[in-house]
């Protein structure tokens, strides 16, 4: 799905911050529009932990919790310290400000950088403010800031379960801008994107009642009602329920044909 709504992504080099930090997708740092190889496993999943702190401080054993999660190793303090030290000597060798990270009594803290994921949050506080179709554009560059899983490659469970409210956050602007774009009468080319995303997201009942109403809107209605049947089909299956308030409104109004869709 990524590859589908991505462009525009993320800010081209030319236009990046001296020191750019990427955590949606696979752990990211560029510098000077260059990109800066962190080190090992255990260094990237150190400093995945201080950038989504979002500069606070991260205690010592909150660090070792977040990379090694309930078995650390007896030497866990002493690698901390020697992923800390591999961070700030590839900031230096790349040209950046190693004292980025700092070290505080209780452990360590980096300091207001520019992330990805601040840029996602700005843009999403412009779209709420703007006319449709810069809503559209603002919401649909957002979504190419995700370039995949949210700290792809990064193994460590506590900071997968921080990482998910990015991923959350992505299906929230998914539907933002599939609803401004509907809103822009532009539903055929919906079809194909939304698709994607209810075949990744079978219970997501917004998205799927926006697929429906795209596909009832390009004068689809028996693909809009399939759409529905197997999203009814997959929440009894699943989870016992019933779909919810909105899908059973949209499937309605389809079933009636109303002028207002």
């Amino acid at each position: 799905m990524h590859e589908i709504i991505a462009a525009p992504v993320a800010p081209a080099a030319a236009t990046r911050p001296d020191t750019w930090f990427g955590i949606l997708g696979p752990l990211m740092v560029t510098i000077g529009g260059r990109p800066v190889h962190m080190g090992g496993p255990r260094a990237q999943a150190t400093l995945a932990a201080l950038l989504l702190a979002e500069g606070r401080i991260v205690a010592m054993e909150r660090l070792i919790d977040q990379v090694w999660g309930d078995d650390p190793p007896s030497s866990a303090r002493n690698q901390v310290m020697i992923a800390v030290c591999a961070l700030r000597k590839a900031l230096r060798i790349g040209g950046g400000d190693p004292d980025l990270i700092e070290t505080v009594p209780s452990g360590y803290r980096i300091r207001a950088v520019d992330l990805d994921a601040h840029q996602a949050e700005a843009n999403l506080d412009q779209a709420r403010q703007a006319p449709p179709a810069r809503r559209a554009a603002l919401l649909r560059e957002t979504l190419g800031l995700w370039r995949g899983q949210v700290l792809a490659g990064i193994s460590s469970q506590p900071l997968r379960a921080v990482a998910g409210r990015w991923e959350e956050l992505r299906l929230s602007v998914l539907e933002d801008w599939a609803e401004a774009e509907l809103a822009l009468g532009r539903h055929r080319d919906l079809v194909g994107v939304l698709g994607v995303a209810v075949a990744e997201h079978p219970l997501r009942e917004r998205i799927r009642a926006q697929l429906m109403l795209a596909f009832h809107r390009s004068g689809r209605q028996a693909d809009a009602l399939r759409v529905y049947r197997r999203g009814r089909a997959v929440l009894v299956e699943e989870l016992g329920l019933e779909p919810g308030h909105v899908l059973r409104t949209m499937h309605t109004a389809i079933l009636r044909d109303e002028p207002a869709l």
